[in-house]
């Protein structure tokens, strides 16, 4: 390949954006930014939302109820990364990462 066609190739991409994020993983960390001043090691209490599909209630075109089941629970927040919140339980060494999407609030919580 000639020089100016490589240095044109890299230019495209650099014009084009090399965002590989998908809007899912944007609304992701948008959804966190609230809770990036927690320093990582705090206790705190975490209502998150999980997708539940009740099988005992089935529509009139055969679906399933569908809504959000929300639990709280207490973690150890380690931090955030790529759009997901670092929660470790407080009695285990093993740090879970949950999608911004998932989580509803955090609250530090003062002892």
């Amino acid at each position: 390949m000639k020089a100016h066609t490589i240095l044109f190739l890299a230019a495209s991409l650099l014009v084009c954006g090399c965002d590989s994020k998908t809007a899912q993983e944007r609304l992701d960390e948008a959804s966190l930014q609230p809770y990036t001043n927690i320093p990582p090691g705090t206790l705190v209490l975490v209502r998150m939302r999980a997708p539940v599909a009740d099988y005992t209630h089935i529509d009139t075109a055969g679906q399933p109820r569908k809504y959000d089941f929300i639990f709280t629970n207490e973690y150890i927040f380690e931090g955030i990364d790529y759009g997901s919140a670092g929660l470790r339980n407080t009695n285990d060494t093993k740090t879970i990462y949950y999608s911004g999407s998932m989580v509803v609030s955090i609250t530090p919580i003062k002892k």
